[in-house]
């Protein structure tokens, strides 16, 4: 999508003055803030931004607002206080650069938006409400979804609970709808109660914001319609005996999709936002339908983000498709050594575990103290340890320090699948030289087989091609010298058709052992 790449406000706190910063392409821009999220060659990490006193001047007018109860004391329709309001509507469009001690960070639009003019009921100062304080890791959510932009890609994004996704992101929409025109940006969820104005939905803070900047900043915006979940960014005016509507025409609008995916398709969309993505069992089907929204031919227009954490494997198999292979879904992938326990290195959509931003282990300015929150969460999960299995997994999986825990919850089931995650985890990420064959029985009631070619194993519901029958997938070859022959072999029978009322199981799991001889010898004869 279509970046603004020059005249972004720069603030050397070295000279202690204004300056601004351009690139000449928006692919120059990409790759330096590319640059900026790695921290050179580190791996994607929080702790290692090294925000120092400079952090303190990037949420100043938040600062100034508790302190004295306005953003700007020059008079009204003054010069200085026009230009107030235009500088800080710049920074709020293009973001803002900050420089100390050879060190750069660059601030989004949204997320200086969200530091200075979004407050929020702040259940770290006793729910009250309050401006939130600079985090690397909401830097980091920021500056990841901001390359995916410039790079025309989509973010997606698994992490862990309350590190203030739903705030920021609400941050993120509002700051289009105010300051951009005819902007139409969505808001999907699977059930209404995850975007609606309820107690747990986005749209209540999107009220908020609404709220505090209607009444507090130069940015006065009326809706028309003004009903929940649909928002449109213009007034009724009449002049000269004729009445027509002025403003920037943007919309806002929620969509429940889990009954209806194709709710987000039409339109030219800005933002497409799945909120809760890791909860969202058709997210797949959605962004299919969504996905021609944001873009005009082959050019990118918009971009999707699918931001959540995650329940049982049954809703959130989307998002984890396009955490693990993002580049393979037009989705942003960064480096990162977060992938398992083990140290498993990879590109992977997003992930923000528990050991970033973690109270009380966050320093003064800013920075994740990481090493001191991994030690905390031992002595948690030392706890943990102690609870039924299925309780434990959900834990770990709301609280997870790798990818590979925060998609390793499951339904209480008869079988203890813990124990062979990692090794499903392995061939999965592996991706093995399978061999796919069809079984079949002779007359005489051996059992034979033929390579497929073209087969291809069913591994998603609902079936979505006509070719039903599947195939058996093998991962050892058999023996050379017997070709025809396998010791153990197993196969998935699916039935013909993708719905059925008799059973909930559209299978049937084979494991065979073909009948064998052997022969040996003795000292003294051949048995």
């Amino acid at each position: 999508m279509r970046v603004q790449y020059t005249n972004i406000p720069l603030w050397d706190h070295d000279l202690q003055e204004w300056s601004k910063m351009s690139f000449d392409t928006q692919e120059d821009f990409g790759n330096y803030l590319e640059e900026l999220l790695y921290n050179g060659n580190q791996y994607l990490s929080a702790g290692n931004y090294q925000f120092d006193e400079c952090s303190l001047k990037w949420n100043e007018c938040a600062k100034r607002f508790e302190k004295k109860g306005m953003y700007c004391e020059s008079p009204k329709g003054s010069k200085d206080y026009k230009d107030f309001w235009d500088f800080e509507r710049k920074k709020c469009r293009l973001g803002v650069f900050y420089r100390h001690k050879g060190n750069t960070w660059y601030l989004t639009r949204d997320y200086y938006f969200l530091l200075n003019f979004c407050p929020i009921s702040n259940k770290e100062k006793g729910n009250r409400i309050t401006f939130v304080d600079v985090r690397d890791t909401q830097y980091i959510m920021a500056l990841y979804e901001k390359i995916a932009d410039i790079k025309n890609l989509h973010s997606c994004l698994v992490k862990k609970r309350q590190m203030l996704s739903s705030y920021y992101h609400a941050a993120k929409l509002y700051n289009v709808y105010v300051f951009e025109e005819t902007a139409n940006i969505k808001m999907l969820a699977s059930t209404e109660n995850y975007i609606n104005n309820s107690a747990t939905g986005t749209w209540r803070i999107l009220n908020s914001y609404r709220d505090f900047i209607n009444k507090n900043t130069h940015w006065y915006r009326a809706n028309n319609p003004d009903k929940e979940m649909s928002w449109q960014q213009r007034v009724k005016v009449k002049e000269g005996g004729r009445e027509y509507y002025s403003g920037n025409m943007s919309t806002l609008t929620g969509i429940v999709v889990k009954t209806d995916p194709a709710g987000a398709a039409g339109g030219n969309s800005f933002y497409i936002f799945y909120e809760e993505a890791g909860i969202a069992p058709t997210l797949k089907e959605v962004f299919g339908y969504a996905e021609p929204a944001l873009k005009a031919g082959a050019l990118t227009t918009g971009s999707f983000l699918a931001a959540g954490s995650v329940g049982d494997l049954k809703q959130c198999e989307g998002l984890r498709d396009y955490i693990e292979g993002p580049v393979d879904y037009g989705f942003y992938g960064v480096r990162t050594d977060l992938v398992t326990p083990e140290g498993d290195t990879g590109i992977r959509g997003l992930f923000i575990p528990e050991q970033w931003g973690r109270p009380p282990y966050i320093d003064k300015f800013g920075n994740s103290q990481v090493k001191e929150a991994m030690e905390d969460l031992a002595i948690e999960e030392a706890k943990w340890k102690k609870l039924p299995a299925n309780e434990y997994r959900l834990k770990k999986s709301q609280h997870p320090r790798y990818i590979s825990e925060a998609f390793d919850y499951r339904e209480d089931g008869y079988f203890q699948t813990d124990l062979i995650q990692k090794k499903q985890d392995r061939i999965r990420i592996a991706k093995p030289n399978i061999l796919n064959v069809r079984l079949y029985e002779e007359t005489n009631g051996l059992i034979k087989h033929t390579f497929l070619e073209n087969a291809q194993p069913i591994i998603e519901y609902p079936i979505k091609t006509q070719y039903k029958e599947g195939c058996v997938q093998v991962l050892e070859k058999p023996n050379k010298d017997e070709p025809e022959k396998f010791t153990y072999f197993g196969g998935v029978d699916p039935v013909a058709t993708d719905i059925t009322t008799t059973s909930e199981s559209l299978f049937a799991i084979y494991i065979w052992k073909t009948l064998t001889e052997k022969t040996y010898w003795d000292e003294k004869d051949e048995v």
